[in-house]
């Protein structure tokens, strides 16, 4: 499976914030995070942001839209959990611990990194700067850069 995620990166200039990228990528293949196997600046999602990177100030508008897919999905794994807890009885944290049921634990850790905001490849946006999934942090902007790298996992 392929995804499509904006790293936001203090980087100069362009060529600086590849590099930062491609190390990032490098890093989270390396300790499979989230099956993650290899990666590449742009990727399938090249078109996404003209040349793979832009000053975050130039893309803002696209940033705040992969942003808000990213609530969505948000959502739509919650009312999966919640749909998936009442088929297997489970009430309290205690149950989920112990059931059998991998599909519940499985959207539990999705829910968990999604909700703390941890990288993972339910996310959309990623700042690497906080280590922080979103833009709730970034206060100044004229370093950033966003780089649209695509993660297979």
């Amino acid at each position: 499976m392929h995804k499509g995620i904006i790293l936001l990166v203090e980087a100069s200039d362009k060529g600086e914030a590849i590099n930062k990228a491609d190390g990032f990528i490098e890093d989270t293949a390396n300790r499979g995070d989230d099956n993650i196997d290899w990666g590449e600046v742009g990727g399938r999602w090249s078109d996404e942001i003209e040349g793979d990177a832009k000053p975050y100030n130039e893309v803002k508008d696209l940033v705040a839209e992969w942003e808000g897919a990213q609530a969505k999905n948000l959502e739509g794994l919650k009312e999966s959990f919640r749909e998936s807890c009442k088929r297997e009885d489970i009430e309290t944290i205690t149950d989920l611990a112990e059931t059998e049921h991998s599909h519940s634990l499985w959207l539990a850790g999705k829910l968990y990194k999604l909700k703390s905001k941890m990288f993972s490849t339910e996310i959309s946006v990623f700042d690497l700067n906080e280590y922080h999934a979103g833009t709730e942090y970034l206060e100044d902007t004229d370093n950033i850069w966003a780089v649209m790298i695509d993660l297979h996992s």
